[in-house]
């Protein structure tokens, strides 16, 4: 753990901070976007394997619908942080 610390410590120091937290957040997403298509994943790579628990198909297509709104979430992002102008007038 603090060497982690120490990692990202050093990386703060040598970049730019908003790279770092945009990083950061692009991993998270990621993270959460496997997360969701693991058991989906599973279930095509092994499907007759004793499990102590079988996740219904619905969990698993409520698991694949969310991944779909995580994904399009990442397309809509914005892309800039600076402030929208307003028109004159």
């Amino acid at each position: 753990m603090l060497t982690n610390l120490g990692f990202n410590l050093v990386l703060l120091l040598l970049s730019d901070t908003v790279f770092i937290i945009g990083a950061a957040n692009i991993g998270y997403l990621i993270f959460n976007f496997l997360n969701l298509n693991a058991g989906w994943i599973h279930r095509m790579d092994r499907p007759r394997q004793d499990r102590p628990w079988r996740a219904p198909s619905w969990i698993l297509a409520a698991g694949a619908l969310l991944s779909f709104v995580n994904s399009r979430s990442w397309a809509s992002a914005p892309t800039s942080t600076a402030p929208a102008r307003s028109r004159p007038g």
